[in-house]
């Protein structure tokens, strides 16, 4: 552990006045581990913070009563930080902004690798030992799946377990708009618009399902519940459409309704190729098995059905209306 500075104290007889120039403050990877045992932190969060490395930290600080102001520069292993927070009685002011930071490092994950991001916090601690938080950023690039994902806006604010937020993202190879908000209480809830354009996949290394495919459409989902068994709302697609330099489909709309009635479930599925109603107690993490069965039972002369499996408890009875069998071979890749 290193510190060098120098500092002042003034008006001891008032209202304390504080000031100290930071030149140099290191602290070891061991030392560090050392603190946060003695903390008793999370293991997992003491983990993630030891993997930062040693710290070593330049800049200043001062105060005076419950005003407190701090700004300079954090080098990591993982890279460096440029931060500046205030601090007066319970509200508070951030700005953060690292260059070429390797989050790959502190998440230890390889999905991960290097970013550029400036953050704007603002907000204030609550008598309830909550906390109110507006976040506003912008990420040049962030490196995810072997890909770089380029020009990252959002807004996010948290207050009473809600957050809200916006994410645009004008990449070469799509443009996303996210709008939405999620509940963490008693019975979780999620409410999302999203609007996509000329979005490609498998350009972003996402998936190889549609090689030079880009796809659009308006997205609405609107639903609550403590997991996906039991999950209730509505999903909306509107102007769906894809494009490649072999195929080309269109889709009007998709409504999915899905409800909890006494005796099971009740799933509902409208669209400009089909109609749907599924009635009965069903696990939805199971579901496309047992659709899968059904299709096996019926028609056992279709080659690309993957096979049987009885393992799963769903009892439901079924009622469809297929009008177009475009959107299989386009989607699926099912040729007909």
């Amino acid at each position: 552990l290193t510190l060098n500075g120098s500092g002042s104290i003034q008006d001891w007889d008032k209202q304390v006045k504080w000031g100290a120039n930071i030149k140099e403050f290191t602290i070891s990877n061991k030392e560090l581990k050392n603190i946060l045992s003695q903390l008793r932190y999370p293991d997992k969060q003491s983990e993630l913070i030891s993997r930062i490395g040693e710290l070593h930290f330049t800049g200043s600080a001062s105060g005076m009563g419950d005003h407190l102001f701090t700004q300079g520069t954090l080098h990591t292993d993982a890279g460096s930080i440029v931060l500046s927070l205030e601090k007066h009685k319970k509200h508070f002011v951030g700005h953060v902004k690292s260059n070429d930071y390797n989050i790959q490092k502190i998440l230890n994950d390889d999905r991960f690798g290097r970013t550029t991001t400036e953050l704007y916090v603002n907000g204030s601690f609550r008598t309830n030992n909550d906390v109110e938080l507006n976040i506003q950023g912008h990420t040049p690039y962030i490196e995810y799946g072997k890909y770089t994902f380029h020009n990252i806006n959002y807004e996010a604010s948290y207050h009473d377990h809600r957050i809200d937020g916006i994410l645009n993202m004008n990449d070469p190879n799509g443009h996303l708009t996210l709008n939405g908000s999620t509940i963490w209480d008693k019975q979780p809830a999620v409410n999302l618009q999203a609007d996509l354009h000329q979005f490609n996949p498998s350009a972003m290394k996402l998936t190889n399902l549609w090689p030079d495919t880009r796809f659009g459409c308006k997205l609405h989902v609107d639903v609550h519940g403590n997991d996906l068994a039991t999950a209730s709302g509505i999903i909306d697609i509107q102007n769906f459409h894809m494009k490649s330099p072999k195929t080309e489909y269109h889709m009007d709309n998709l409504h999915i309704e899905k409800e909890e009635i006494a005796k099971g479930n009740i799933l509902r599925l409208s669209s400009d190729f089909a109609t749907l109603s599924m009635n009965g107690k069903y696990d939805l993490t199971t579901l496309g098995q047992s659709l899968i069965n059904i299709l096996r039972a019926k028609l056992p002369t279709i080659p690309w059905l993957p096979p049987s499996s009885n393992a799963h408890s769903n009892d439901f009875a079924i009622h469809a209306n297929i009008s177009r069998t475009d959107w299989l071979p386009a989607l699926l890749g099912i040729p007909l």
